[in-house]
C-alpha cells in the first residue's frame, strides 16, 4: 500500500510540474542494445544536443532549457531497450516539430551507431505532439518503483 501512495504522489507531482509548460512532445527512442547505462548516457547526450539546437546560447548560458522526464523500458525491437521522454517547453523556440524530429532522428541514429541512411524513415525514433500530459505521465510511469533506482523517472 505504501508503494502505491508513493507512486501516486510521484506521478501527481510530475503532472503538476509538466503542466507548467505550454507545449511539448512525446518521444520514444529505441535501441538494439540491452545496456541501460549506455542508453541513459545516449539519451542524456541527445537531450543536451536538443537543448542546444532549440535554445543555442541561451542554453549554454543556462538561461533556458527543456523540461524532460522519462523512463527506460524493455523494448520489442530485437528485445532491446527503449526510452520514453516527455519533452516540455514554453513555445519559445523557432523550430517546428518537423525540424525537431529530423534533428532527433539524425542525432539518435548517430549516437547509437545505427545506419543514418535510414534515420528519416526508420522506426528507432517516434515523435508525437502531446495532447494529454496526465495520460502520458501515467503511461511513462508504469514501471516506476521506489525500490529500484533503474525504474524511477529520469530527468534530463
Amino acid at each position: 500500500m505504501e508503494e502505491v501512495s508513493y507512486k501516486a504522489k510521484l506521478i501527481e507531482g510530475l503532472i503538476i510540474d509538466l503542466n507548467k509548460y505550454k507545449e511539448g512532445f512525446f518521444l520514444t527512442l529505441n535501441t538494439f542494445g540491452k545496456d541501460r547505462i549506455r542508453l541513459d548516457e545516449s539519451a542524456q547526450e541527445l537531450c543536451k544536443r536538443l537543448n542546444s539546437f532549440l535554445y543555442g546560447r541561451q542554453y549554454d548560458r543556462k538561461e533556458k532549457r527543456l523540461k524532460i522526464v522519462g523512463a527506460i523500458e524493455n523494448g520489442s525491437i530485437n528485445e532491446g531497450l527503449h526510452i520514453h521522454l516527455i519533452v516540455m517547453h514554453n513555445n519559445d523556440t523557432q523550430r517546428t516539430l518537423v525540424k525537431i524530429e529530423s534533428f532527433i532522428r539524425e542525432n539518435w541514429y548517430h549516437l547509437i551507431n545505427a545506419n543514418t541512411r535510414f534515420a528519416q524513415k526508420g522506426n528507432l525514433v517516434d515523435v508525437r505532439s502531446i495532447y494529454d500530459i496526465e495520460g502520458l505521465t501515467i503511461y511513462v510511469s508504469k514501471s516506476f518503483n521506489h525500490y529500484s533506482y533503474q525504474d524511477n523517472p529520469l530527468y534530463y
